[in-house]
Formats: structure tokens, C-alpha cells, sequence
């Protein structure tokens, strides 16, 4: 019983620092450095929406890993690590553009943020 507890306990801490992992990388990196970066509530909705993406990926992938007869060392990297990370990062920063999007920050048509304005001097 404690030790399915335990199992259980680590699975979802690990997914949940891959989500952080993928949730930092998915705001401040990607093509042409856009920092994507919400209110604190949507960021903390979209954090639980990653989450839930990388357990479900670190359950498919694994299970996959191990339908493959793959060694513990490679079973370790990519199946329960990599591939869920790419899974969070790209539903992370999805989701931050439809934010940006949505709140004017980013242009729909073309995906990048609109030209700054410059302030008018007055002569």
C-alpha cells in the first residue's frame, strides 16, 4: 500500500517539474524569442492544463518505451523525459499564443507581436 502511494507520489511529482520545465520553456523561448507571459491565473490554468498533457504523454510514451523491450537507461531519457517535455512545451506555448492572441499582444494573421508605437515628442 505505501509503496503504490510512493510510486504513485513520484510520478506525479516528476511530471509536475517537467511541466514547470516545459511551461518556462514554451513562455521565454521558441522562434524569435517571444516572451509569451500571462496574468498570474492563466499561467497558473495553463501550468495544470501542461500537467495533465505531460502525465498523460509520460504514460503513453513510457508504455510504448516498454512495448519496445527498450534498455532502463534509454527508457529513462527520451520515453519518460524527452518526449513528454516536447509534448508540454509545445501545448504550453499553444496555448500562451491563443492567450496573447486573444488579449492583443500577439497579431493572429501573422504571429508576431504588433509594431511598437513611438512616442510623440511634442516641438
Amino acid at each position: 500500500m505505501i509503496e503504490e502511494f510512493q510510486s504513485y507520489l513520484l510520478f506525479f511529482l516528476g511530471a509536475w517539474w517537467i511541466a514547470l520545465i516545459a511551461l518556462v520553456a514554451g513562455a521565454f523561448g521558441g522562434r524569435h524569442s517571444q516572451r509569451l507571459v500571462a496574468g498570474p491565473l492563466v499561467m497558473a490554468i495553463i501550468f495544470i492544463q501542461v500537467w495533465i498533457v505531460v502525465a498523460l504523454a509520460k504514460l503513453a510514451f513510457g508504455y510504448v518505451g516498454y512495448l519496445m523491450e527498450l534498455s532502463k537507461n534509454v527508457q529513462a531519457i527520451y520515453p519518460e523525459f524527452v518526449m513528454p517535455l516536447a509534448a508540454g512545451i509545445y501545448v504550453a506555448r499553444q496555448l500562451l499564443r491563443l492567450d496573447a492572441q486573444k488579449h492583443g499582444r500577439l497579431r493572429a494573421d501573422t504571429g508576431v507581436p504588433p509594431p511598437r508605437r513611438r512616442a510623440r515628442r511634442p516641438y
